[in-house]
């Protein structure tokens, strides 16, 4: 019985601005990026150490259930010519890092999660890590990290390996010339990759056959999360005969929430389809943009260094 609540509370607390969270509608009444970084959902590994949940964490159902929840965050600004910073919550500082840990650099904007899970921000490319293990998720493998703020390290955060690159050497031994290069060398990809992603925004719903499918069913679906977690804050407060019957209702709405999860599903991705393979005529030509020239350019000129690093 405990399960089944855990999971209805974590779906209802997971998905409770979907709408806001899958791509916003873009129609007359609306014009917001419908590009959203979703929640994870990590499965524990009993080998790694449990590690302490920052103030912002927020509860993952268990693995293996048939709902992954999404969660939102901002959209992705445009690439500004200083650095972008990490957009995390406040965390006590953590011990210098271990010369014994591998330590690495994100190699692109990417996003940062809490040990749980949720969502935290987002990450310049160049930002400095130190490695502490590996948890899978349901958005791939993910590596556990502290990360390098100013002269602290904070953390622990997820970030997916996919977005790392780590070295097994000690940092301390590397010249500090070389970690300069580094740094600005994935900063400039992660600038280019953000500035890629903001040419290629979506276009909007405008003769998009499946807009009003997507909208009725996002409706409908947060109609129901609004619901349920009503419901699951009387019960939370219940006792006795009532508590019991809150318990019950709450049990018996499972198969509701995942039949309107199920349709959203469905209607957003025809509608992410359709926007995929239907192009924006207007939209601007990536090879004459003067950020992407200017990127690329700087890129091309620490690559050659870069490589001789890595090899």
């Amino acid at each position: 019985m405990r399960f089944w609540l855990d999971y209805i509370l974590t779906a209802v607390v997971g998905t409770l601005a979907v709408y806001y969270g899958a791509p916003q509608l873009q129609s007359s009444v609306s014009s917001r990026d419908i590009s959203r970084t979703p929640a994870v959902v990590v499965e524990n590994i009993p080998a790694e150490p449990a590690m302490p949940p920052p103030a912002a964490s927020r509860p993952v159902p268990p693995a293996g259930n048939p709902t992954v929840p999404v969660v939102p965050v901002a959209p992705v600004a445009p690439v500004a010519p200083a650095t972008p910073t990490a957009v995390l919550p406040s965390t006590p500082s953590a011990p210098p890092p271990s010369s014994s840990l591998p330590w690495g650099m994100t190699v692109t904007r990417t996003a940062c999660y809490s040990p749980e899970g949720a969502n935290l921000g987002m990450l310049a490319g160049g930002a400095t890590v130190e490695s502490q293990g590996r948890r899978t998720s349901s958005a791939g493998e993910m590596v556990v990290c502290r990360l390098q703020r100013g002269a602290e390290w904070a953390g622990p955060y997820l970030i997916a390996a996919a977005d790392l690159v780590l070295f097994q050497m000690p940092r301390q031994d590397v010249p500090a010339e070389n970690l300069q290069l580094l740094k600005e060398y994935y900063e400039y990809k992660g600038r280019l990759d953000a500035r890629l992603a903001e040419l290629k925004k979506p276009r909007g719903d405008s003769g998009n056959p499946y807009a009003a499918e997507y909208r009725r069913t996002a409706d409908e679906y947060n109609a129901f999360v609004e619901r349920s977690q009503r419901l699951t804050a009387q019960r939370d407060r219940a006792t006795g005969a009532e508590r019991a019957r809150l318990i019950d209702q709450l049990r018996g709405m499972i198969g509701e929430g995942q039949r309107l999860k199920a349709a959203f599903d469905q209607a957003q991705d025809k509608h992410r389809k359709w926007q995929s393979g239907n192009a924006d005529p207007t939209a601007p030509d990536p090879s004459a943009d003067e950020q992407v020239l200017e990127l690329q350019r700087r890129i091309a000129l620490l690559d050659p260094k870069v490589r001789a690093f890595l090899q």
